[in-house]
């Protein structure tokens, strides 16, 4: 399935329901908007769908990463969201779980990994996900992330 959240874009004509717009405070008749769409690209012809969204889903942004983990999961990272009453830069983490007509997004929270250094808050980032298998034959998953811009618009390393 091809996946599309959210962005920074013209402001639409119709909405969706429970998703959210915030304009931009520079661009006119344009917003930051947290609308999910999924399409299932082995159909033919493919159609666009409104997932059900469960848990707690990504507010309102753009720049961030996505990518594909094992068992029909998705971690996303960073990005450009409101928070502060202002726009900046963001090192929010979901875990996404797909079903057939629903996505469940967990927040993770940053206090229940203590022994890791938390990734500055950025967007415009490059990401990727190194799978390794452990000494029992489990697939672990660890992102990495790599420059981007900070919430000071400067780049990272």
């Amino acid at each position: 399935n091809l996946l599309v959240i959210g962005g920074f874009g013209p402001t639409p004509i119709t909405t969706h329901t429970g998703s959210k717009y915030i304009p931009s405070p520079n661009i006119p008749n344009h917003c930051y908007t947290n609308e999910i769409h999924t399409m299932c690209v082995n159909s033919s012809p493919g159609q666009w769908k409104i997932p059900i969204i469960t848990g707690n889903g990504p507010p309102p942004c753009a720049g961030f990463s996505i990518h594909t983990l094992p068992g029909n999961r998705s971690v996303m990272f960073g990005g450009r969201a409101f928070g502060e009453n202002r726009f900046c830069s963001v090192n929010d983490l979901f875990l996404l779980s797909f079903s057939e007509n629903a996505i469940d997004f967990k927040k993770v929270v940053k206090s229940s990994v203590t022994t890791l250094k938390w990734p500055e808050a950025r967007e415009g980032h490059a990401s990727t996900v190194v799978n390794t298998i452990s000494s029992n034959q489990q697939t672990i998953s660890h992102l990495m992330v790599l420059g981007g811009l900070g919430d000071d618009l400067q780049t990272l390393n």
